[in-house]
């Protein structure tokens, strides 16, 4: 059992509601930002999903290709997960770069070569950048290339049941009059392959992506044939509409159809998306020293730090969007979520905090009240 104590009944009430709330909620998986309803931190759990399979959709300057930057690092940043990329424009260069390796394809025999470097890889982040290629029939043929390859591949897999690649297609649309990205959704979930799919409105996308696809996050969009296609597909209600028309830039609608639920789909609205690429910094502070740490350095080492998904979460739940940590502050958390003293020093010591500095603030930490 946890023990918590709250230094208000704000802090108490956001993490209580947990309990009775309308709002779906899962402790482990990709972090995508807090809940608008209560403030709670959503985790996109793509094993707990009927189907693996994700289609995103926003207008231009929404903030779709902000999220899809975002669940790249995150997955990147797992751990024995591997994220395959086939980025349309070069969009995602600078993410895939950061956290993997990006590739630059030429021929048709490469890039063959390549998608089985990527799904025989274990981890990691390995992108497909087409921008190189000018024309745009050449693009789509070396698109299909990739997929039909990968759809090869899969035939000659063991099944699965957890999810252990991600591939991550950028402005769907694009490609799927070859019929390749139907069969991706029909068959990778069967091989633990999930699909990320984007597009700049629903309309685009195939009703084999709609039907196949167990999570819908819907960013700002206003055009009537995009609602007409989420109708037809029986994806959203009026109540949708409204809430996608009137999203704020970087507020999404998620739809998720989980296995515990039976399939019944549920709704929740994130209130911003929170990114993971982004390589800001944090500083950690206490009496006697201030030091600056990399946001993606706390991410991967927080991913680590135990078995124990709820406290996994309720360590990002702390660090939230701070830019500033006390260290004793943050240890107290740590302490009542149940870590124990090595566990708390092995964690600090692999962000580089001094091991005098985590000794001192441990012993002044027993009456700090924790914060979610």
């Amino acid at each position: 059992m946890i023990q918590m104590k709250f230094s208000n009944s704000k802090d108490a009430s956001r993490l209580m509601c947990v309990a009775g709330q309308s709002e779906p909620s899962a402790l482990s998986g990709l972090y995508l930002g807090k809940t608008k309803k209560y403030s709670l931190p959503f985790f996109l759990d793509l094993n707990a999903l009927v189907s693996p399979h994700v289609a995103v959709m926003g207008m231009t300057g929404s903030g779709k290709s902000y999220l899809m930057k975002s669940l790249i690092a995150r997955a990147g940043l797992a751990g024995g997960i591997g994220v395959v990329v086939l980025d349309w424009n070069g969009e995602y260069s600078g993410v895939i770069s950061s956290y993997g390796t990006e590739h630059k394809c030429k021929d048709a025999d490469g890039a063959k070569d390549l998608t089985r470097m990527a799904l025989s890889s274990g981890r990691g982040v390995f992108g497909f950048n087409l921008s190189g290629i000018e024309r745009r029939g050449e693009r789509e043929a070396m698109a299909r290339i990739i997929l039909s390859t990968t759809v090869d591949l899969l035939s000659k897999q063991e099944r699965g049941d957890s999810v252990h690649h991600i591939i991550v297609l950028d402005e769907a649309w694009k490609v799927v009059h070859g019929g390749e990205v139907g069969a991706l959704f029909r068959e990778a979930r069967k091989y633990g392959i999930a699909i990320i799919a984007a597009s700049q409105g629903a309309n685009d996308v195939s009703n084999e992506i709609m039907a196949n696809a167990s999570c819908i996050i819907a960013f700002r969009m206003q055009s009537e044939a995009d609602f007409s296609a989420l109708r037809k597909a029986e994806i959203i209600c009026d109540d949708d509409i409204a809430t996608v028309a009137s999203l704020d830039v970087g507020a999404c609608l998620v739809i998720l159809k989980l296995r515990e639920s039976g399939g019944t789909p549920s709704r929740v609205v994130i209130g911003r998306v929170h990114g993971a690429f982004e390589r800001h910094i944090v500083v950690i502070r206490d009496d006697d020293m201030e030091f600056e740490v990399a946001a993606e350095k706390i991410a991967s080492e927080t991913a680590v730090i135990s078995d124990d998904e709820k406290i996994k979460a309720g360590v990002y739940s702390f660090i939230g969007e701070r830019k500033e940590i006390d260290l004793t502050d943050f240890i107290g958390a740590l302490r009542r979520l149940g870590l124990k003293r090595p566990e708390i020093v092995t964690y600090m010591r692999r962000l580089g905090v001094d091991d005098m500095c985590v000794v001192k603030a441990y012993s002044e930490s027993s009456c700090v009240a924790f914060e979610v």
